[in-house]
């Protein structure tokens, strides 16, 4: 290699190293500046080779703006109007400033010097950063949803005066979308002026629709039954009439079990039941929510005349005057329920009817599947009644009382007939055997 061709080498290297060294000088110039690079705007606000500290003091009034805004939300024919303070928001111009200062001074190498030229040549807007207690939005927005949000109602049957059966659509609900609505808020907080926001609203649709009803194919009466009681007592005719309108309207879907007790609920003054007279421990004495048997009893003749498997049922001790023996069915939320199953493809429905002393419940599904049913009770034997025996020593000798003479008991055989549709006899089974007591309640004196 000649001298001369040495020489270009030698001075070539220098060269590079003067432009490498004038490379990190910069770079190292640059990356401890405390000015914003040229082309970086902050909201509008010219800012390229401004100090940071001289950068925050001019933004104050552009967050004095932002912060004195009011935000106008929308919503179902609904509007509210925020401070955003009142929506979590507070200003954060450090991080603005951080945030513009960053231009250009991020990533490796390459990419921080491409940002800068494409930054000198575009420019580029960093919006105002802001704080945002999403706590604080979460609960106003909870608020608007708790004006607006509307389950709407499901179709369902309707039943009137003549039994015919109809159907009232639904009506959709709407719900606020609360995430997506807080995130529509946020844009509009943060953007530093706009005002206007709607909240992000949702259809709901009922779980029940015309549709669904319509594939029930509940067209008409299957079942009914009647009983009546005395008006004039008004506590046990108010009891009746509130467990009978607990029954009303309950649907009961194919495989699904009835239970008295969960439908109708505690018999107590609370729940708007009355003192009558209920039998307990084999006698008659006043409790809260007598009367509420008969309509049990009510119900389950309808059920027995259904065909619908019986799960759960209790006689009374002693026999009662509303339905005739071995139709009768006690219930006492503690031990004793009714239950029975709709073992049908398709759904059943109850509609109770309370006039004055008269009860009468249906039972509505699919005419046809069903068959003509008719009961009967057999009395197979009559029981003489049982004495109890009290010493009373206010009774002078030889003296008796008979104090309360109870009809005679008896047992009985319930049995259901199945009838063809010109009313011959296809079947009959026996469904149940009860055993009513009977008791009389003699005084003596002491030592008889």
């Amino acid at each position: 290699m000649s001298k001369d061709q040495q020489k270009a080498k030698i001075t070539l290297g220098i060269c590079l190293l003067l432009i490498l060294f004038a490379v990190l000088f910069y770079e190292f110039q640059v990356m401890h500046s405390n000015k914003i690079l040229p082309g970086v705007t902050i909201a509008g606000m010219e800012s390229d080779n401004m100090e940071r500290n001289r950068s925050q003091l001019s933004l104050d009034p552009i967050y004095q703006q932002a912060m004195a805004r009011k935000i106008i939300i929308q919503g179902a024919d609904e509007s509210w109007s925020y401070s955003p303070q009142k929506l979590g928001l507070k200003e954060d111009s450090a991080a603005t400033i951080r945030d513009a200062w960053s231009i250009g001074r991020v990533g490796p190498f390459w990419k921080r010097w491409f940002t800068r030229w494409e930054t000198k040549q575009n420019g580029i807007t960093i919006p105002l950063a802001f704080q945002l207690d999403d706590q604080v939005l979460q609960q106003e927005v909870e608020k608007m949803a708790q004006t607006i949000d509307h389950e709407g109602a499901s179709a369902e049957l309707t039943i009137d005066q003549d039994h015919r059966i109809g159907i009232k659509a639904e009506q959709p609900g709407i719900q606020v979308h609360v995430e997506q609505s807080k995130d529509k808020i946020k844009e509009v907080l943060r953007s530093g002026d706009q005002t206007v926001v709607s909240l992000i609203i949702q259809t709901v649709e009922p779980e029940i629709t015309e549709e669904t009803v319509l594939s029930w194919q509940i067209n008409g009466v299957v079942a009914s039954f009647e009983t009546f009681f005395n008006a004039a007592q008004e506590e046990r005719s108010s009891n009746i009439k509130t467990a009978a309108q607990a029954l009303d309207q309950v649907l009961l879907m194919p495989q699904e079990v009835f239970s008295f007790n969960e439908i109708v609920g505690r018999r107590t003054t609370e729940t708007g039941y009355k003192e009558s007279l209920v039998i307990e421990n084999n006698e008659f004495i006043s409790g809260v929510g007598g009367g509420v048997c008969q309509v049990s009893s009510t119900l389950y003749n309808v059920i027995l005349m259904a065909n619908l498997p019986i799960l759960e049922r209790h006689p009374h001790s002693l026999p009662v005057t509303y339905v005739e023996p071995g139709r009768d069915a006690t219930v006492s939320y503690d031990w004793a329920d009714l239950k029975f199953l709709n073992n049908r493809q398709k759904p059943v429905l109850l509609h109770t009817e309370y006039t004055k002393g008269k009860l009468k419940i249906y039972l509505f599904a699919t005419k046809g599947d069903f068959q003509e049913v008719r009961l009967f009770s057999e009395i197979v034997e009559y029981l003489e009644g049982e004495e109890e025996i009290i010493h009373d020593k206010t009774l002078g000798p030889e003296q008796v009382i008979v104090e309360k003479k109870g009809q005679k008991g008896m047992v009985v055989d319930l049995y259901r007939e199945f009838l063809a549709s010109d009313g011959s006899l296809i079947s009959r089974e026996k469904i149940t055997r009860d055993r009513y007591r009977a008791q009389t309640v003699i005084r003596v004196p002491v030592g008889q």
